[in-house]
Order: C-alpha cells, then sequence, then structure tokens
C-alpha cells in the first residue's frame, strides 16, 4: 500500500480530480467519512455496481510480493471536518463502501480534504461524476433536479456541471423525470444513453412497453427494439388516416387544405418525415418553450404558427 503523498497527487491528477490551493492528504479512517445521502448515484443494490465495489475489494486486498496490500491507490475527495472529526464524502463512494470488513489498515483511506461551501464542494462532485459519464439518465435528471431545486442553478451553469451541450440538453434530461414508472425503469437501468430516444419512449402505451422489455429480453438493444415497435405502430396507424390527407410526423392528420374552397388555393407544408428529436430541436430554433414537453400535436402546431408568423 502505497504512503507516497505524490504518489495519490498524481494519482488524483490522473483521473481528473484538479489539485487547488489548499488540498491536504490525509489518511483518514472509514469510520469518520460520511456519505452523502443525497448523492447522484442511487443504484447501489444493482448487480453491475454491486460487483464493481467486490472487485475494488478483491484489489484492494491483494498482497504485493513485498508484503503489503495494494490498497487504495485513488484517494477519495472529501471535505472539511465538521465539530465531530467527520469529514463529508464528495466522491469516491464505491471505494469507501469496498473498504468495509476489510483488514483495520486498509480502512485508513488516502484523502483529498478540500476546502469550500456547499455549492463549491456540490459542484465538485457533479462534474466527478460527469467527467466518468457513468450516471444513467434517471440518476442524471435527478441531480439536475436537485441543483436547480436546492442550489438555484441556471441550465447553462448546470449543462456544465454535469457536461451536457448547452442548456437545451438539460430541458431534455428533466423530460426523463416525466415519464410513466413503466418507461422511466429503462432510464434507471441504463438501458440506453441518448436522451433523445426519451420523446420516442414516452408515447409507447403499457402493452408496448411490455413489448420493448420482451425484445430486449431476446438480445435486441434498446434502439432496435424501440425502432420495431416504433415501426408498428406508424404501419397500423396508416391505415386509419381516411381522411385523404398526408400524415405528419406525429402520425396526425395535417390540418385540411384550403384546395376547394371559396378562399384563395395556397400551398400547405407539414413536417411528415421529421423525426421527433429533429422537431424538437426546430421548435427550439423557432423559440417555441418547453417544446421537450409538449405532446405530438401541440408541438407541431406551434412549429408550423412559428413558421408562419416569419411570411
Amino acid at each position: 500500500m502505497s504512503d507516497s503523498i505524490s504518489d495519490l497527487l498524481n494519482a488524483a491528477e490522473d483521473a481528473g480530480i484538479q489539485i487547488k490551493p489548499g488540498d491536504q492528504i490525509q489518511r483518514i479512517h472509514r469510520s469518520l467519512i460520511l456519505p452523502d445521502p443525497n448523492q447522484n448515484r442511487d443504484d447501489w443494490d444493482d448487480p453491475a455496481t454491486r460487483a464493481h465495489i467486490e472487485g475494488i475489494r478483491k484489489l484492494m486486498t491483494k498482497k504485493l510480493p513485498s508484503g503489503q496490500f495494494f490498497g487504495i491507490r485513488l484517494p477519495l475527495l472529501v471535505g472539511q471536518p465538521n465539530e465531530e472529526g467527520k469529514v463529508p464524502l464528495i466522491d469516491g463512494e464505491c471505494r469507501w463502501r469496498a473498504s468495509e470488513g476489510v483488514e483495520e489498515e486498509l480502512q485508513y483511506l488516502p484523502c483529498l480534504v478540500r476546502a469550500g461551501d456547499p455549492l463549491e464542494l456540490r459542484m465538485d462532485h457533479a462534474t466527478s461524476n460527469g467527467a466518468r459519464k457513468d450516471l444513467t439518465l434517471y440518476q442524471t435528471a435527478r441531480a439536475i433536479q436537485r441543483d436547480k431545486e436546492e442550489f438555484g442553478l441556471s441550465n447553462e451553469d448546470i449543462a456544465a456541471i454535469h457536461g451536457l451541450r448547452g442548456a437545451k440538453a438539460v430541458s431534455k434530461h428533466l423530460a426523463v423525470l416525466k415519464l410513466s414508472p413503466e418507461a422511466q425503469k429503462f432510464a434507471k437501468d441504463g438501458s440506453f444513453k441518448d436522451v433523445n430516444l426519451i420523446y420516442e419512449l414516452r408515447d409507447l402505451d403499457p402493452s408496448e412497453l411490455k413489448k420493448l422489455e420482451k425484445l430486449m429480453a431476446k438480445g435486441d438493444s434498446f434502439q432496435q427494439a424501440l425502432k420495431a415497435i416504433t415501426n408498428r405502430k406508424k404501419a397500423k396507424e396508416a391505415p386509419n388516416n381516411t381522411s385523404g390527407e398526408p400524415e405528419s410526423a406525429t402520425g396526425q392528420p395535417s390540418p385540411p387544405s384550403s384546395k376547394g374552397s371559396d378562399s384563395e388555393p395556397s400551398e400547405k407544408i407539414t413536417l411528415r418525415g421529421i423525426d421527433l428529436a429533429a422537431a424538437v430541436a426546430l421548435a427550439d430554433l423557432l423559440g417555441v418553450e418547453d417544446a421537450a414537453n409538449l405532446p405530438h400535436p401541440a408541438l407541431e402546431a406551434k412549429i408550423l404558427a412559428s413558421i408562419t408568423s416569419l411570411a
């Protein structure tokens, strides 16, 4: 087990942890480290997470030829001690959990002790998770919600902290929290990473969600299964369009044209052929508010109204 301060600092920097003035390296017993009950990760019972923690435990307890344990080489990031001498854990809960029940000397964990107010420490926690890109969409959405409600951060600040591409991506992630519990399950278990698929997932009814789960159990990826179901849905809806009018991208008949009326004929446009993600992006460009959460017919109507107002 390495006791070199320089080795621990180098390990922290290699992991993307920026060393700040005033940071200190200390070995702190795990009993004095307090994990954050509101931290972003909430999948401690997930088999993959448990296997990851067990892997850390096996590695840290491995004996080297020198007779020393391999130990923990990447320091945990912690805040300043409270009146009882206990420090809040900012980053490294998997390593902290892995140290439970091991040899006593291994329960003294290398820690990078950082000063800072609660907002700064919260930002350190969020950015450390974002840099590893290991949170599910649901976990990221919950973290964003907490940052908005508890810390009052703007969408721009949240995007920067979580490594998202702009403030619009923040709204897309928050749409995860508006899914039905059945649909939300796929975002919770990490079945997919593309937040744009949220809109197609949102439109599946309970029976279609069960079909999605069955297709994935047979070996299809989330994207393959979702595409198969949405294609079937569109095929079933097509014969129901008896108005003679073309369907739009949302599967709804386009607004009736003025052809054959007493009014002056005019050419009409629809959003047919534009997928949902592209439609939301177009709506954002046109300044349509809360585009990501609008029902499809309302989204199409607002986009067409915005385009018409430009004429």
